[in-house]
């Protein structure tokens, strides 16, 4: 059996209906993920028994994406060596407060990626970092994370939210966040074992 091309539909009878859809679809400028003027830091917590885990997503616009720059490619050769992405990485980090249950817990980066420095310029590019804490196996029972992020707050724009619990043994009770989300506040249960 030998496969045929359909037959060309009309293209002028689902032009109307597709401009009218493309219309209702079109962005207008307050649906854009981010302003222009400042740093979006998108932050999502993974959390288990015994681990932390956050992915980060850093969007410039395009009126503060030079000053971004400035602060990861410290030699100003226009490119982003691994080297400088990890510093500005870590200097991210410790601007970052974790506490389970209380207790700080350091976070360490392990994964990092960036790009160019054209589409940042452009508004378009997203550094995404990862970083865990990891620590004993908490106790069944209730606990409570929480997360506050210093990052460069003069400028910039945050969400914060946890992920569904890989793990069966964790349940996310309630999540508070401060009005701008630079902090977040996660109460969660641990169940025994599987």
């Amino acid at each position: 059996m030998t496969w045929r091309r359909p037959a060309a539909q009309p293209a002028l009878r689902w032009a109307g209906p597709l401009a009218a859809l493309a219309l209702l679809c079109a962005p207008t400028p307050e649906s854009h993920a981010h302003r222009l003027d400042e740093y979006l830091q998108a932050t999502l917590i993974g959390l288990s028994p015994g681990e932390v885990r956050l992915e980060m997503s850093l969007t410039a616009g395009v009126q503060v994406a030079s000053s971004i720059l400035a602060r990861v490619d410290l030699n100003h050769d226009d490119h982003i060596s691994s080297t400088e992405g990890k510093a500005y990485a870590r200097s991210l980090l410790r601007e970052l407060v974790l506490e389970v249950d209380g207790h700080p817990r350091a976070l360490r980066l392990s994964g990092s990626w960036f790009p160019r420095p054209e589409d940042m310029r452009a508004g378009l590019g997203s550094i995404r970092l990862t970083a865990m804490a990891k620590f004993l196996e908490l106790r069944p029972g209730e606990h409570q994370l929480f997360l506050q992020n210093h990052h460069l707050t003069n400028q910039s724009v945050y969400l914060v939210n946890a992920l569904a619990p890989a793990s069966r043994r964790v349940n996310i009770v309630s999540q508070r966040r401060d009005p701008r989300q630079t902090e977040v506040r996660i109460q969660f249960s641990v169940v025994g074992q599987d």
